[in-house]
């Protein structure tokens, strides 16, 4: 479907795609084929961002139009952890170098929370 946002990982070795169609694609960029990795699925409206953990291949952020951010261990496609609704899209998110806090952003605002990773 339409992708709206690329990021690579922090080593480059991955590549995440966010799209239309409510799920993010994780490619293998080191493989000359560009294997996919892994689909992450569980949102219910398009993607509109992904965020790396900072030196981590393997955690990724998701952030779309069913106002909510997800948290994602890419290898298996396992989703760490569902963050409550935020009363509009949430158009970016993104993660700090300095411990477990995330920050998101949707038109009127931008907020910053402890990221926890158990439910």
């Amino acid at each position: 479907d339409e992708v709206w946002f690329v990021q690579f990982s922090p080593s480059g070795a991955l590549l995440a795609s966010a799209s239309k169609d409510n799920v993010v694609v994780v490619w293998d960029v080191t493989q000359p084929s560009v294997p996919k990795l892994s689909e992450l699925r569980g949102h219910e409206a398009s993607l509109a961002f992904v965020a790396w953990a900072p030196s981590d291949d393997d955690s990724l952020l998701t952030c779309a139009n069913d106002h909510l951010i997800k948290l994602w261990r890419v290898r298996t496609a396992e989703c760490l952890r569902t963050y409550a609704r935020h009363g509009g899209a949430v158009t970016a998110c993104a993660r700090t170098m300095m411990g477990p806090t995330v920050v998101n952003a949707r038109s009127e605002s931008v907020r910053r929370r402890r990221l926890v990773t158990k439910p």
